[in-house]
């Protein structure tokens, strides 16, 4: 799932020019700093607003996740199960807090969003582990190409 990925990126992007970054940081430092240490948004007026008419999918998404990587669901769920949510509508909300499901199912917006953030941001962090080694090993290979070329 790419929903506002380009929104999550920047994230990232923002840490990597910030102070806070270090080098040295590997892949699941890294990720915990930018994707986990605090919340991606926190407010719920703004996760509703991200979250907009892809929440069940989004809903789906990171249910599928949890239950391949965990077996169980998650905080995500405080009410939940592990119903098939199918064309389940978004209906009231509980105390401002909570949306609940035409389904009966309670939804924590923020948690939600944030659980989302953290799993795209797993993706985001392996492609940029990626992208800089892929760069290291051609800078290495270049500097090779230059001394052999010297030769």
């Amino acid at each position: 799932m790419n929903y506002k990925k380009d929104i999550l990126e920047k994230r990232l992007n923002d840490f990597l020019s910030s102070d806070s970054f270090n080098k040295e940081m590997d892949d699941d430092d890294l990720h915990c700093e930018v994707f986990n240490s605090q919340d991606f948004i926190s407010d719920l007026n703004e996760a509703i607003e991200f979250l907009g008419n892809k929440t069940f999918d989004i809903l789906d998404f990171v249910r599928t996740y949890e239950m391949d990587k965990f077996g169980v669901l998650n905080q995500v769920y405080p009410y939940g199960s592990e119903n098939d949510f199918g064309d389940a509508i978004i209906g009231e909300y509980d105390e401002g807090e909570l949306m609940k499901a035409s389904l009966g199912i309670y939804i924590d917006p923020i948690k939600l969003l944030n659980m989302y953030a953290y799993i795209i941001g797993e993706e985001i962090i392996e492609d940029y582990f990626e992208k800089r080694n892929r760069y290291l090993r051609s800078e290495k290979l270049g500097d090779y190409i230059s001394a052999i070329q010297g030769i």
